[in-house]
């Protein structure tokens, strides 16, 4: 899968894959895609169920908030 496809974003979420599911470094889909500024997949994910108030495992805290704020993202800050 490819940063910016968001329709195969969808349909994994439809098949088989976790919403929430995360890394092995602890960081949550919804917070990698933030941290990318991709908007479309943020707005996927936030359909299929995400938590927007998940922190990072990863010992920051970092919620997908924080992770698009941090990279000026208005258009995923908005979403989140």
């Amino acid at each position: 899968m490819h940063a910016g496809d968001a329709e195969a974003v969808r349909l994994c979420l439809q098949r088989t894959a976790a919403v929430d599911s995360k890394s092995n470094g602890g960081e949550c889909l919804l917070t990698t895609s933030a941290k990318r500024r991709d908007a479309a997949i943020v707005l996927a994910l936030l359909e299929a169920g995400a938590d927007p108030n998940e922190a990072a495992r990863d010992g920051t805290g970092t919620t997908p908030l924080h992770a698009a704020a941090g990279a000026g993202d208005i258009e995923c800050v908005e979403h989140l």
